[in-house]
């Protein structure tokens, strides 16, 4: 069986979408653009430098990384059971460095490095009201939500590779994010 990429997945070894079209396979890699794009929302604007710390070195840290550096960004390793490859890998931090972003591809980070934002991609599941919900996606105390990364990829596999030519008719990633959680509400209701 033949993967066609329609980026770099198969160069990073990161392939975390397929499709399939009667034929042939497609694949792409999209936890990266998944990252970069909640970043942006946030306020984090990766093609002015920004500065992100990757613990973990498997393919959502690769992915991540490639796509960080794609847009602007500065990428630095921050260790895990896994390194990054140096390839993925653009600057080095001193210890009084603030990342714009720490990325914890592992959820396994001893000590949080100063930083703005810090996301681990795992979530929990969340109680109490619509509107309670709602105020946890909020960054607590800097954390942002793994479901943000979870919406953004899944518009960007849509985007790049099920149905491209209807991207200009994909919600946004806040639109989706709010019937993601309304969701999840209705369905613990029943």
């Amino acid at each position: 069986m033949v993967f066609s990429p329609i980026d770099e997945a198969i160069d990073i070894v990161s392939v975390n979408t397929l499709r399939y079209t009667g034929q042939g396979w497609y694949c792409a890699t999209t936890d990266g653009h998944a990252i970069v794009h909640t970043a942006y929302h946030f306020g984090i604007d990766v093609s002015k430098g920004a500065l992100l710390g990757i613990n973990g070195g498997g393919g959502a840290a690769r992915s991540v990384a490639s796509a960080w550096i794609k847009s602007g960004g500065k990428v630095v390793s921050l260790g895990g059971k896994r390194q990054l490859p140096a390839t993925l890998v653009n600057t080095k931090a001193g210890n009084d460095a603030t990342f714009d972003l720490v990325f914890d591809a592992e959820g396994s980070l001893k000590s949080t490095p100063n930083s703005n934002y810090i996301l681990n991609p795992a979530y929990s599941p969340m109680k109490g009201s619509l509107e309670e919900r709602f105020e946890r996606l909020l960054p607590n105390r800097n954390q942002i939500d793994g479901r943000w990364m979870l919406a953004a990829q899944h518009l960007e596999s849509w985007r790049s590779l099920w149905a491209p030519n209807l991207s200009e008719n994909l919600p946004s990633l806040e639109q989706l994010m709010t019937w993601l959680i309304s969701m999840e509400y209705k369905l613990e209701e029943t």
